[in-house]
């Protein structure tokens, strides 16, 4: 996972900027995942998100309030909503990271990646 030595400001530091360079609330509206009021959507994807780099279980999580800023059911509500369109938004991330990472001489090609 995360190395041991990595503060945990460090890591949310790195996390949100991870959120900000690829545009994560924008991935989630374009992906139907919204809620309608009280605690941002991008909030409760964030502490899901985290989650698997504290090696913790969101039972543990959910369990302790210090840790948890808002209630297990809106997070149980955010995971079991049917109006998520949780592929679209893997499709849109994904894209995003190969776009962000591709090398530069094939970004310049005219749209068209010639093989050897």
């Amino acid at each position: 996972m995360v190395r041991d030595s990595l503060h945990p400001d460090q890591l949310q530091s790195m996390i949100t900027a991870f959120f900000k360079e690829f545009r994560i609330g924008k991935l989630l509206r374009q992906s139907n995942i919204s809620k309608q009021a009280g605690v941002s959507v991008v909030d409760v994807f964030r502490l899901l998100f985290t989650l698997v780099f504290h090696q913790r279980s969101l039972k543990h999580v959910l369990e302790h309030a210090s840790m948890n800023e808002f209630g297990k059911d809106t997070v149980y509500r955010f995971l079991n909503s049917p109006r998520h369109n949780r592929r679209r938004f893997l499709l849109l991330l994904s894209s995003a990271v190969v776009r962000r990472f591709r090398p530069t001489h094939v970004r310049e090609a005219s749209g068209c990646v010639h093989r050897r």
